[in-house]
């Protein structure tokens, strides 16, 4: 689900990309780089295409961290409500902020808890 909701998000930002890019060229460089249709739409399609990977590995890799380690949290604890997403929010934002040290890891921990929190209740699950 995350890698699909990654595509759906690079589809997006790539044309995004891709539109504005060709915007900010000088009127010697545009009259330089004259190109055809075909070849910005092929251009477009190419960085959207790359784009989308990026994000599908991303959103993908995020989803697989928190669904496996809620599964091994509920798994363990044996019980089935709010603190296991709360608790699996906390790991995966840990882990994904590990680079950047103990503070951030904390500071992941925390907005990725709270935030996994928050989507349950809206979700109403028990």
């Amino acid at each position: 689900m995350g890698s699909a909701l990654g595509v759906a998000f690079g589809i997006f930002m790539g044309a995004m990309d891709s539109a504005g890019s060709g915007m900010d060229m000088s009127g010697a460089a545009a009259s330089a780089e004259k190109q055809t249709t075909r070849e910005v739409l092929k251009q477009m399609v190419k960085s959207t295409g790359q784009r989308s990977l990026s994000y599908a590995k991303g959103f993908g890799a995020v989803g697989a961290l928190y669904a496996g380690s809620e599964c091994v949290i509920e798994k363990m604890r044996a019980k089935h409500d709010i603190y296991n997403a709360v608790y699996a929010g906390c790991t995966a934002g840990g882990v994904l902020a590990s680079s950047g040290g103990p503070k951030a890891m904390c500071v992941g921990c925390v907005t990725f808890a709270a935030f996994s929190a928050f989507i349950d209740r809206m979700l109403d699950h028990d």
